[in-house]
């Protein structure tokens, strides 16, 4: 089985990588990091999709690395990517076009007035995903 994990290194995402290796950690497990970057500040399609053009690929590749560490700790291995986008649309998009069979994700379990009206990007990655969704409080 293929697993993606989005992972953004909060608190929920960690929660949501514990169980990802414990569950799937036999299977392919890949961590994603979604940089979101501000429309009105950065020009989208300026940046050719490597690690180097994304604003805050450091802090992106940091916080792969840690979970990298954390699944070794428990003997599997975790392939990561970093991704420039909206968070909730580039999830659901990269399961599909990748071929993997279950997105695994945190979740913060608090709503905001925006996430209310609009919802939580783990419920949007729930509505839009091609394939199921784990999501972790």
């Amino acid at each position: 089985m293929r697993i993606l994990l989005a992972y953004d290194g909060s608190p929920a995402a960690e929660t949501a990588l514990d169980l990802a290796v414990s569950r799937y950690g036999g299977d392919e497990l890949v961590a994603l990091y979604v940089a979101e970057v501000d429309p009105t500040t950065y020009d989208a399609s300026a940046f050719g999709g490597g690690t180097d053009d994304v604003p805050d690929s450091d802090e992106a590749e940091a916080v792969l690395e840690e979970a990298r560490e954390r699944a070794v700790r428990e003997g599997y291995e975790l392939e990561t990517d970093v991704i420039q986008g909206t968070p909730s649309d580039v999830i659901a998009e990269y399961a599909g076009e990748h071929g993997f069979d279950q997105i695994v994700m945190g979740t913060h379990g608090r709503q905001s007035i925006s996430e209310m009206i609009v919802g939580s990007t783990a419920e949007q990655v729930v509505r839009n995903s091609p394939v199921p969704v784990l999501t972790v409080r």
